[in-house]
C-alpha cells in the first residue's frame, strides 16, 4: 500500500536489460500521482510482477517497458489521460517473446480519460508480446468522444481484447 507523487520515475525493475531481477512482487492498494513515469521495467528478466487495484491520477506513463517482464495489472483505475503500457526499446533483441507476456483485467477509465492509450509503441521496432486485455472500460460522457487510438499496436505484437466496454471504430491502430 504505496501512494507515489510528484516522481519522474516511480518504480524502476532493473537497470539493464541483462541484468538479474527475477522479483515475484505483488503490490495492492497502490497509486500514482503526478509522476512521470510509474513502473518502469528495464531488464527482460523482471518477472512475475501483479498489481491489484492500482489507482493513477496526472501520470504521463503508468508502465514504461524497456526490455520484455511479465507483468499483471488486475482492476487498475485511471483518472486521467495517460499511457497504461509503452513499449520503447532501441536493441529490440532485449524484448524476446519469452520475457514480454502482460495482462490487464477490469481496467477502468474515468470519463475524464478521453484519448488515453491502453497501448503504445515507438515505430520500427519488433516487439515481441503478448498482452491480453480483459474489460477494458472506456467511461464516456458522450458518444464517440474519443479522437485518438487507444491500441497502437506493434510488429510481432499479439493483442486480444476481450468485453470492452465502449470500444469504438477507430480505438485500435498498428505500426505495420
Amino acid at each position: 500500500n504505496v501512494n507515489v507523487s510528484y516522481a519522474d520515475i516511480g518504480w524502476r525493475f532493473g537497470t539493464s536489460a541483462l541484468m538479474n531481477n527475477c522479483d515475484e512482487s505483488y503490490f495492492n492498494n497502490c497509486g500514482l500521482n503526478r509522476c512521470g513515469t510509474g513502473i518502469q521495467l528495464n531488464s527482460q528478466n523482471s518477472l512475475t510482477y501483479t498489481w491489484d487495484n492500482l489507482r493513477v491520477g496526472n501520470t504521463d506513463i503508468v508502465c514504461e517497458i524497456k526490455a520484455g517482464g511479465k507483468i499483471v495489472f488486475n482492476h487498475p483505475f485511471v483518472a486521467h489521460p495517460c499511457t497504461f503500457l509503452m513499449f520503447r526499446n532501441d536493441l529490440p533483441s532485449n524484448v524476446g517473446p519469452n520475457t514480454s507476456i502482460y495482462g490487464i483485467n477490469h481496467l477502468e477509465y474515468d470519463s475524464q480519460a478521453v484519448n488515453a492509450k491502453v497501448i503504445d509503441c515507438e515505430p520500427g521496432i519488433p516487439y515481441y508480446a503478448h498482452i491480453d486485455v480483459y474489460r477494458p472500460d472506456f467511461s464516456q460522457n458522450e458518444p464517440d468522444v474519443w479522437t485518438n487510438p487507444a491500441f497502437h499496436i506493434g510488429d510481432e505484437m499479439s493483442v486480444f481484447i476481450d468485453k470492452g466496454v465502449n470500444l469504438h471504430a477507430g480505438m485500435i491502430s498498428w505500426n505495420t
